[in-house]
């Protein structure tokens, strides 16, 4: 029922490199390319998670600059990723499976495409778009990629976050009680898990009764 960790942290994890190599490019002076470790300078938490959601490549990377570009690359050149970012803000990344696009802020993932990565989660697309009716910031996800909109996120300034998760055509909002993340469903607080079941076995058929469709 919780967005990917990856789009939370997406756009931490990115800051982090992209920080680090400005601080390296500014002591470099005129150099345009250099191979660095992307993880000096970062707290071991941080390194801890780069290399989670990146992999051994950010130790050795090689760093380019291209007029206001920075563009960073493993630099053995070999496994796939590719890190963009523009006046020191992370836009854009890239690897053999995932995708992520920022706004020009570098603080907010517009765009995100997982294809067969590990875990529970293996294909995801999520994408987030303003909704001028509302004032707000809606991200969707599509857990499994397969063109469904799964879970949604309406962020509203000066409010709190509201969740909610798909259940057949019917929106759930997620709610927190003690300490764990449910929903309200006939005035009961319950898992997800828990509701759909409720919900599928009240819209399954009793074998005896004729379905409204079927009554001519």
């Amino acid at each position: 029922m919780k967005p990917s960790p990856t789009i939370v942290a997406a756009a931490v994890v990115c800051g982090g490199i992209v920080g680090a190599a400005m601080v390296s490019y500014r002591a470099g002076g005129a150099v345009s390319c250099r191979t660095s470790d992307m993880t000096s300078g970062n707290t071991p938490e941080s390194v801890e998670t780069m290399e989670a959601t990146q992999g051994a490549w950010i130790h050795r990377t090689r760093e380019c600059r291209i007029g206001e570009y920075l563009v960073i690359v493993p630099a053995d050149g070999r496994s796939g990723e590719v890190f963009l970012a523009r006046n020191g803000q992370p836009l854009f990344f890239a690897s053999p499976n995932l995708t992520t696009v920022l706004d020009s802020d570098g603080k907010r993932v517009l765009f995100e495409a997982g294809h067969n990565r590990p875990g529970a989660l293996k294909d995801i697309i999520s994408y987030t778009a303003f909704d001028p009716v509302q004032a707000a910031w809606v991200e969707s996800n599509d857990f499994g990629a397969d063109g469904t909109v799964d879970f949604r996120s309406t962020q509203i300034a000066g409010r709190p976050l509201k969740r909610e998760f798909r259940v057949g055509e019917r929106w759930l909002e997620v709610v927190a009680r003690d300490g764990k993340d449910g929903t309200i469903l006939d005035g009961e607080f319950m898992s997800g898990p828990e509701a759909r079941l409720r919900l599928s076995a009240a819209e399954t058929p009793h074998p005896g009764r004729i379905a409204p469709a079927a009554r001519r």
